[in-house]
């Protein structure tokens, strides 16, 4: 097989996720969080309740669902905008958009993962004012319900564990940027 065999067979159609309904993944997410965390310490049922409730059938919407119930166990205080919400050109891409929405919501910083470093073009943002930080998580050793550490698992997997309170001091003391 050739490497252009190799990338042809493991790319996929692009699908934007606001198109993702949670149930064409194949599980429900309620059910899984019930079944990984039902017996964790600090397991919130209102959580599954919250979302049930408010009837979330697309990914988008599971995924904002958890982040503000996040935002809101986690004590943060933030205007979210989603990238969908400022009228952008539709034709930009990569450095361009990310460029643009940092100026539309009249950022000058622009903070990224670290997998940034091999697309984004740091130039275009230091042309334009804006400088590029790069966030790399390093995780860091809680109490987990099964034996061991399992590191880069989920904020909720933090917040069943160990609760809101030791979440927020674990959360404030690791930031490296």
């Amino acid at each position: 097989m050739h490497e252009t065999d190799v990338m042809k067979a493991n790319t996929l159609p692009l699908t934007p996720v606001e198109n993702f309904n949670v149930v064409s993944i194949g599980e429900i997410p309620e059910m899984t969080v019930i079944s990984n965390y039902a017996k964790s310490i600090f397991f919130d049922k209102k959580f599954i309740d919250e979302c049930s409730c408010n009837n979330v059938i697309k990914l988008q919407g599971f995924n904002e669902f958890g982040i503000f119930y996040l935002e809101n166990k986690f004590e943060i205080e933030s205007e979210v905008i989603r990238a969908s919400e400022p009228r952008l050109d539709k034709n930009l891409k990569s450095t361009e958009l990310l460029i643009e929405i940092v100026k539309e919501v009249g950022g000058d910083v622009y903070i990224s993962g670290m997998g940034g470093r091999k697309y984004m073009e740091e130039e275009k943002f230091k042309k334009e004012g804006i400088e590029v930080k790069y966030f790399e998580f390093k995780p860091f050793e809680y109490p987990q319900r099964w034996e061991g550490f399992e590191p880069y698992m989920s904020a909720i997997d933090l917040l069943f564990n160990v609760g809101g309170e030791r979440a927020r001091e674990l959360i404030k003391g690791g930031a490296n940027l």
